[in-house]
């Protein structure tokens, strides 16, 4: 399951601990494009100083081509990746600033279940003081028909063994610095599971899209979706990680008795 931002008008959004120019960071977390738009760009990311035509941005999405690109501004730094995950499929896809090199270090990337890692970055030491933080819509109503399975942010930027990691479980691996997590995929809201109570906020009542439930991890795990790829290894809910939540674990243990539960058999 996850929510579908299939509308221009629909989004998720937050102004509160939002990550900004100046101050390392990573955001990550599982989506899937339902439809390639027609024309122009399709925003999955965007992190603004303001929430109509923005001035100072950062974005990640997808030109009417397919490949997803990076955006930054005022500087107008951008990259393409040169190619971009097929519509129907789930991908893991991360964005993050690196602020320990000379000139900062903004990158890009994304990895569908059992496929290679598709990477790229532009440096660019952009100032801006953020205001929104938004995803499948920016403030120039660029917007993209995708899923958002889970979500996550840190205050620190992520090594590639890190992101890897994030990408194979569904609770963060990683607990030092976290800012927000947030599972969509598996309870279909929008609370924040890190403790730190960062909650999304929805514009435009995006719908959820409810799909079969996972069936119980295995190894490699899958899952049963809607339609298109589905993600490998995610659906192992990190039962002996890390407590990042008492209402993580509460949920999490609920749902791994639930499916480990034996199925009685009919009488004839």
């Amino acid at each position: 399951m996850g929510i579908r931002v299939a509308a221009s008008g629909a989004s998720l959004n937050t102004t509160t601990n939002l990550p900004g120019p100046g101050a390392s960071f990573t955001v990550c977390g599982w989506a899937r494009l339902n439809t390639l738009g027609a024309g122009g760009y399709q925003n999955l990311w965007a992190l603004e100083d303001n929430t109509s035509s923005a001035g100072g941005y950062a974005s990640m999405g997808w030109l009417a081509s397919g490949n997803m690109v990076i955006d930054t501004n005022p500087f107008g730094e951008f990259a393409n990746l040169g190619a971009g995950p097929a519509a129907g499929v789930w991908f893991f896809w991360y964005l993050k600033l690196d602020t320990s090199t000379t000139e900062d270090t903004w990158s890009i990337g994304y990895r569908v279940a059992g496929g290679s890692w598709v990477t790229g970055s532009v440096q660019a030491d952009i100032s801006f003081t953020a205001v929104i933080m938004q995803m499948g819509r920016n403030s120039y109503s660029e917007w993209a028909d995708v899923t958002i399975g889970s979500f996550k942010q840190w205050a620190a930027a992520l090594t590639a063994d890190e992101l890897e990691q994030e990408a194979a479980r569904v609770l963060p691996v990683r607990t030092a610095n976290l800012v927000r997590f947030t599972p969509v995929r598996f309870l279909a809201e929008l609370t924040d599971y890190s403790g730190n109570g960062y909650a999304w906020s929805t514009a435009g009542s995006p719908p959820y899209s409810l799909c079969s439930s996972p069936s119980r991890p295995s190894a490699p795990a899958r899952s049963r979706e809607c339609s298109g790829s589905h993600p490998q290894v995610i659906h192992n809910l990190g039962m002996n990680h890390t407590v990042v939540s008492k209402n993580v674990i509460r949920v999490t243990s609920t749902w791994w008795r639930a499916r480990s539960r034996p199925r009685r058999r009919r009488s004839r």
